[in-house]
């Protein structure tokens, strides 16, 4: 219950903070100011005879260059005249007709992997620049891709900065969304502590991704951030970006050969990451030529998602099943083309990152409809687990003391007075205890320690074999004792055993309880008995008898409250063995 409460006000604290940082955002999204800045128009290249519009992607020429020139204008609107442009993984020169007024070395030894992503590249005009001849002239040995020439704007560096900042307002506010949406997934999946932390790594992967856009693609570069912190950052983020993906993919499938393929692919993963960067730490290989290694990586995840997903999908037929298939289907699509793009086909009409943010966009949307259908689905049991509880408190009660068991236990007391009286005086203290635990048994859903639970079912199995003598045996072995449990959630077991299984065993009743761990610190708990048993399709009706309160309140709160794996199996030959295991992060 204060689980829940925490809960609810983490969520209301998160709705609120992203409200006010939507409103602040939005104020300047919708916000269109005009700066004294104009593109410089009219390119041309030496071996062209038209002129042409920037943006434009170009060919490199034998020797891994691409020059463009244009003519300025006449006359400059202030002695402090900038032009600002952008590019990626090319080496620019700037000349001044034959005077070069500015270069940036791509291949710095600043830059992590021997290149940088992307460059803004600001430089001042000469005073007497108005009239000349402007050439920029890109170099680059990676002659793979396609040189791309961004709009090359002429203003004040004041003005040039807003314009920046207007112009791609919005692939930054895309960015930083992402960015807080995934920490607060993650900070959801840790205050949530559930044993599948998908919260946490879809959360991870969306502030990776964020990462990757805002350093690799055409946006407002980060400030306060050097180049090679940047360059590092941005090939961090795309090669770790499939870890915390195929994190996520395992925590959704089931427990078979899915997750030991998604173990395989991890390990993969971390071993090509690690392997890439201690190459490219040390100069050994150009991060560039491996970058395809990291979009191989991410792809085959990718593929693997799907695979699951449709399979999963054809098998429910569920919601949540098929955003499980349109999310992977949607990166796989857009990274495709955005890598097609950046390796290929540099004039396909779209510029570097866009689909990825509309790609986000739509993964944004699909994870926020099972965020919040997960969070009302989850509200509403907890809900109907409550008023559950009202309804069969007074029920759970008269089940817990039966009219019989009270007649029958104080008959078996007396006639034990004249017989043993000791033993008969200890039978009513176990007798006034076990009366007094249920009707002061009020908090169905704080867990207790274990110990305490075990000492409720051996005063009921003392008063149990009072009754029935010797016919009914009870061993123990509970190895495990150091956990919580919620109150009355094992006993109901214990007394199904009892009152069908044991009953009429011909030979003597046998009833084993016992405790032990897993090796992943799960906590087992198992009632056994060589009682009749009952068939398969019994236990569901069992279970659905509206008699039986007890074993329903107990299934429901262990499997709700605590992430309890409850299994029956039964038979005719073995008897019952009930067996609840209860996760290490659900204690």
């Amino acid at each position: 219950m204060k689980n829940n409460i925490v809960r609810r006000t983490a969520l209301i604290v998160a709705c609120v903070a992203f409200a006010i940082i939507f409103i602040l955002y939005a104020s300047r999204l919708f916000q269109k100011t005009e700066y004294n800045v104009s593109p410089i128009q009219n390119w041309n290249t030496p071996s062209g005879s038209e002129t042409f519009e920037l943006p434009q992607t170009l060919k490199w020429d034998n020797d891994g260059k691409c020059e463009i020139f244009t003519t300025l204008p006449d006359t400059l609107r202030t002695a402090d005249e900038y032009i600002c442009f952008w590019t990626y993984l090319s080496s620019v020169e700037v000349l001044v007709e034959d005077e070069v007024v500015y270069h940036y070395n791509n291949s710095a030894t600043e830059s992590f992997g021997k290149a940088s992503t992307s460059q803004w590249n600001f430089l001042k005009l000469p005073s007497d620049a108005a009239g000349k001849r402007l050439t920029i002239l890109l170099e680059s040995p990676y002659t793979d891709t396609q040189p791309h020439i961004a709009e090359v704007m002429l203003g004040d560096l004041h003005d040039l900065h807003h314009w920046q900042n207007q112009r791609y307002y919005v692939a930054r506010f895309l960015d930083d969304s992402m960015f807080w949406v995934g920490a607060f997934l993650i900070l959801f999946g840790i205050i949530k502590k559930s044993s599948k932390k998908y919260h946490v790594w879809i959360g991870l992967f969306l502030i990776l991704f964020s990462c990757y856009l805002r350093t690799a693609t055409k946006s407002v570069p980060l400030e306060g951030i050097t180049p090679f912190a940047k360059d590092f950052l941005c090939y961090f983020s795309m090669f770790t970006l499939s870890l915390p993906f195929t994190l996520y993919t395992h925590s959704r499938v089931e427990r078979n050969f899915k997750r030991i393929w998604c173990e395989i692919l991890l390990y993969l993963e971390i071993a090509a990451t690690v392997i890439c960067f201690l190459l490219h730490f040390f100069g050994v290989v150009d991060i560039h030529y491996t970058l395809s290694i990291g979009i191989g990586i991410l792809f085959f995840a990718l593929i693997s998602a799907i695979y699951f997903a449709i399979n999963y999908y054809l098998k429910k037929r569920a919601k949540g099943a098929l955003v499980s298939l349109i999310s992977p289907l949607t990166l796989l699509v857009v990274f495709a083309a955005e890598y097609i793009k950046f390796y290929f086909v540099g004039f396909l009409p779209f510029s570097t990152g866009l689909l990825s943010r509309l790609a986000a966009i739509v993964i944004l949307f699909l994870e926020s409809q099972v965020f919040i259908r997960g969070i009302i689905k989850e509200s509403k049991k907890q809900e109907e687990i409550e008023n559950e509880h009202r309804n069969l408190k007074l029920q759970m009660l008269t089940e817990n003391i039966r009219p019989h068991f009270i007649l029958n236990t104080i008959g078996a007391i007396r006639t034990l007075i004249p017989k043993d009286p000791e033993r008969a005086s200890n039978l009513m203290l176990d007798f006034s205890k076990y009366i007094r635990d249920r009707i002061d048994q009020k908090d169905y859903y704080t867990p207790v320690p274990f110990l305490e639970e075990l000492d409720n079912i051996q005063t009921y199995l003392s008063l149990e074999k009072a009754r029935f003598g010797d016919t009914i045996e009870v061993f123990y072995n509970c190895t495990d004792t150091q956990f919580r449990i919620l109150p009355l959630t094992v006993q109901p077991f214990v007394e199904n055993s009892i009152k069908h299984g044991l009953f009429t065993v011909k030979d003597g009743g046998k009833l084993w309880i016992s405790t032990y761990s897993t090796p992943k610190g799960d906590h087992v708990v198992e009632i056994t008995d060589n009682g009749v048993g009952f068939e398969a399709n019994q236990i569901e009706e069992a279970m659905n008898n509206k008699k039986a309160v007890g074993m329903r309140s107990a299934v429901m709160r262990l499997e709700s409250l605590m992430k309890a794996n409850i299994s029956i199996y039964s038979n005719s030959e073995t008897g019952t063995n009930v067996k609840i295991q209860i996760p290490k992060a659900g204690e």
